[in-house]
């Protein structure tokens, strides 16, 4: 990679600050249901319940990143955006270090009412003074108009330390788009591909860390392209953890790397976040690999 070592140490993949969303208004989105095969409505509990269910989970998350140092930034959801505790969908930041420079990017969605979670004033106004970027990109509204979608950091992985994005093509990722995206972010590439069963969002398959690449190759269509997914994480010595479909359709991609600093020493210390499901159900080896390059949550 064109990239020295002392460049790469001004760059980060991960982030210590989280934007999350309490799930007040949580329910099955009929909307997001159509293309997305992991939804299953839930039968047997009220909707008050999964609600309730939703809230438990999500503060249990929140209690468990802010235990291992992460900072949580959090913010209520409205009414008619059942979805908004999903905000990585509609919008993405990035960093003076990375190819497009200090930018606010945000996407286009496809069902109607997830596009009404570009209106929370609250985040809005946190993204303005907090994060502060030297320029906002808004290719939502052209993109809507021909229905059609890029649904940020779920739809495409970033690896921000070498400029290059994954991105598996579904009705919530169309190519048009996504050469628009690449237009705006001068990335140095992106590697697109056909998932088996239309997976709608690649971040079900795969998840990008500093030292570690998860990638379900067996959810991959073409031969060709497991092999140029694969190059990328070899090429920058990553640690490749190959997981299952079975372990995908378990949200075993839903893995997200984050960071925090040491109180002791001042050092970056990398966290490694994952659902309860997943943490059980990962091998031992697999987990291995995850405590090699840091602390899990």
């Amino acid at each position: 990679m064109a990239d020295n070592e002392g460049q790469l140490k001004e760059k980060q993949q991960s982030t210590r600050d989280v934007l999350m969303v309490r799930p007040l208004h949580f329910c099955f989105n009929q909307m997001a249901s159509v293309d997305n095969a992991f939804m299953v409505e839930e039968k047997e509990l009220t909707q008050e319940q999964v609600r309730e269910k939703a809230v438990k989970e999500f503060e249990g998350l929140v209690s468990a990143l802010t235990n291992a140092g992460v900072n949580v930034h959090e913010f209520p959801d409205t009414e008619e955006t059942p979805d908004a505790c999903f905000p990585n969908n509609w919008f993405s930041t990035h960093s003076s270090s990375e190819p497009c420079g200090s930018k606010l990017l945000l996407y286009p969605m496809k069902p109607l009412n997830r596009r009404w979670e570009r209106n929370n004033a609250p985040i809005n106004s946190f993204l303005a003074s907090h994060f502060r970027p030297d320029q906002t990109s808004d290719f939502s509204a052209e993109w809507e108009a021909k229905e059609k979608a890029l649904e940020g950091t779920g739809s495409m992985l970033l690896d921000r330390l070498y400029g290059i994005a994954f991105c598996s093509l579904s009705q919530r990722a169309d190519p048009a788009v996504i050469e628009d995206w690449f237009r705006l972010t001068s990335y140095k590439s992106v590697i697109t591909f056909h998932s088996l069963n239309d997976v709608y969002h690649t971040n079900c398959l795969m998840s990008i860390g500093t030292h570690f690449a998860v990638v379900c190759l067996d959810a991959i269509a073409e031969q060709e392209k497991k092999e140029e997914i694969e190059r990328p994480f070899s090429e920058t010595n990553r640690v490749l953890i190959k997981i299952s479909t079975d372990q995908m359709d378990h949200f075993f991609g839903n893995v997200l790397e984050l960071q925090t600093t040491s109180e002791e020493s001042g050092d970056r210390r990398l966290v490694v976040a994952m659902s309860k499901s997943a943490f059980d159900n990962f091998s031992e080896d697999q987990l291995s690999m995850f405590r090699q390059e840091g602390q899990i949550a």
